[in-house]
């Protein structure tokens, strides 16, 4: 009655227990499917992997019809609040203008009781062409003509009200709750001593530039109560779909009230890292990045951008390309030197 493949590198990782995981998802998600279209039969594709404890899968009516994307939240440590943030963006955010789109959901659902499932979102699936496939194709092209859509995006959400949430809800307690424990997205997944320890390990050679952004990241933890917005948390370049119906902004479990700057610096990493090994294009962006976002404290900036590289795309994310990690660790120790300290 259905079908499965994986597009997913899951047959390298030889997981017997993850395979076992997706198994029990995806039976999940025809239980769920078969309540919500109960004639319609579906093909499944998984097209991401476990690392954030979550499995997204791309469900295809066999008539081609109905195209969805799944999304199973997997309980761990503070899987409730990405779901909750994710279905509140996904059932509440509208931006003021047609041209950027958020996806609305179609199901959400939240599993009570000591299984392994925290909940699914499922939403249509968005066919575009992705800002990380623009940039990447000509990166040129992308800083003339798509840069400026990317940091109007942006705008755009960070003027979102966020006085228009009922501040007595479930979700706006949550989206609240990082900052009221001191929290941000990405130490959820782990502490920043646990990540350093895997870095020490990671990189001796670069030992003294890895000092020196431990040394900065634990004595400068940024303040700035007064310019809490509604953000993202964890934007990539590959969130961003470009289709005829305007720009289509995709995953949003990071979602908070913080600082914009965590935006601007994941954002950052996510475009700018593509281009270690060309400092010319790198440098542009980097320039781009400070005169579009209007980047004044380069402290803040420099902080958000040490906590990205550090517990997510090396500790949490893996090492798998040592290139984009000696230029992570040197970008970052540079980007202080330039700041001197």
């Amino acid at each position: 009655m259905y079908s499965f493949s994986s597009k997913s590198n899951l047959e390298d990782a030889n997981n017997c227990s993850e395979s076992k995981t997706l198994d029990y998802c995806l039976s999940f998600i025809i239980e769920v499917l078969e309540r919500i279209y109960p004639d319609t039969k579906f093909n499944f594709t998984l097209v991401s992997r476990l690392t954030w404890r979550n499995a997204v899968f791309c469900a295809v009516s066999e008539n081609s019809l109905t195209k969805l994307s799944v999304k199973v939240f997997l309980k761990s440590y503070k899987s409730k609040y990405r779901f909750i943030c994710e279905k509140t963006v996904g059932d509440r955010l509208e931006f003021n203008t047609s041209s950027i789109r958020i996806p609305k959901l179609i199901h959400y659902e939240e599993c009570a009781g000591d299984g392994i499932i925290e909940g699914v979102l499922i939403r249509p699936w968005i066919i575009g062409d992705s800002f990380m496939h623009r940039l990447t194709k000509d990166p040129v092209v992308f800083l003339q003509k798509d840069f400026p859509l990317l940091v109007d995006c942006f705008k755009h959400l960070w003027s979102v009200n966020i006085e228009s949430f009922d501040k007595k809800t479930q979700e706006m307690l949550y989206l609240n709750e990082y900052i009221d424990t001191g929290l941000i997205m990405h130490k959820l997944h782990m502490s920043e001593d646990e990540a350093f320890k895997i870095i020490f390990t990671l990189g001796p050679e670069l030992l003294s530039k890895i000092r020196k952004i431990y040394d900065f990241y634990k004595s400068n933890i940024p303040v700035n109560e007064k310019n809490r917005k509604l953000i993202n948390g964890d934007p990539s370049a590959h969130e961003f779909l470009v289709n005829q119906s305007g720009i289509w902004w995709i995953d949003w479990e990071s979602t908070m009230i913080h600082d914009p700057m965590v935006d601007v610096s994941c954002m950052y990493y996510s475009i700018v890292h593509n281009f270690y090994d060309d400092p010319i294009i790198a440098d542009r962006y980097k320039r781009a990045f400070f005169s579009g976002f209007e980047i004044t404290d380069k402290e803040r900036f420099v902080y958000y951008f040490i906590e990205k590289i550090v517990l997510v795309e090396i500790a949490i994310a893996g090492c798998n390309d040592k290139k984009v990690f000696e230029w992570s660790i040197t970008h970052a120790a540079d980007l202080l030197d330039e700041i001197g300290i």
